[in-house]
């Protein structure tokens, strides 16, 4: 159980099952047992749109997620492929390449892209339609600690407006910062869930 409106963290070793755990969230895959409820209602019961229109899925990998070959378009698909205004769609896009410092590579391929201006862009996209709850699978790779402050600043005022946060992370200085909660999985079970000090108060 995840508390709406929070920002909480999902960590362990590489294999234990993080990824596999939240693309239960997006509709990535399904459970062949057991239930998963996303904003309060049974996933089994909802289509793929409209668990989308819910929630955002940021990949570890950005490449993964792009389907355009420029990056305004990129941010605009998601909105295009929802039926929104042209000038709406413009007015979301041009903030969002502000917000994330992309202005001068709107024209631009997004495989073209650094690392860093990749992860932002991925970030950019899933925020374009406005969706309560978002998975981000490592927000923070590829960026140095000014970059990722910056990014992490930015998706907290997504939290303070009432946005559910799921990150999955290696990073535990962005969780000491940033998570209200953690979640440790080992081996597919979880073994820790609770406030992120309390994480940190044991050995």
């Amino acid at each position: 159980d995840v508390p709406g409106g929070s920002l909480f963290a999902i960590v362990g070793p590489n294999g234990s099952g993080k990824t596999t755990l939240a693309s239960h969230f997006a509709d990535i895959l399904r459970p062949p047992a057991g239930q998963v409820s996303v904003l309060g209602d049974d996933i089994s019961g909802l289509t793929t749109g409209q668990i989308t229109e819910r929630v955002g899925y940021v990949f570890q990998n950005p490449e993964h997620q792009f389907v355009e070959q420029r990056v305004e378009d990129e941010l605009a698909y998601s909105l295009r492929l929802r039926g929104r205004p042209p000038e709406k769609i413009d007015r979301i896009v041009t903030a969002l390449l502000g917000s994330f410092g992309l202005e001068e590579y709107r024209s631009y391929s997004p495989y073209k892209l650094s690392q860093g201006q990749k992860r932002r862009l991925s970030v950019a996209t899933m925020l374009a339609v406005g969706q309560r709850a978002l998975v981000l699978d490592e927000p923070t790779f590829g960026q140095d600690r000014h970059t990722a402050h910056a990014l992490m600043e930015r998706l907290l005022g997504l939290q303070r407006a009432g946005v559910t946060l799921l990150t999955i992370t290696h990073d535990m200085q962005m969780v000491a910062d940033y998570a209200a909660y953690v979640y440790v999985l080992v081996d597919g079970q979880l073994v820790f869930a609770g406030a992120t000090a309390d994480l940190f108060a044991r050995p």
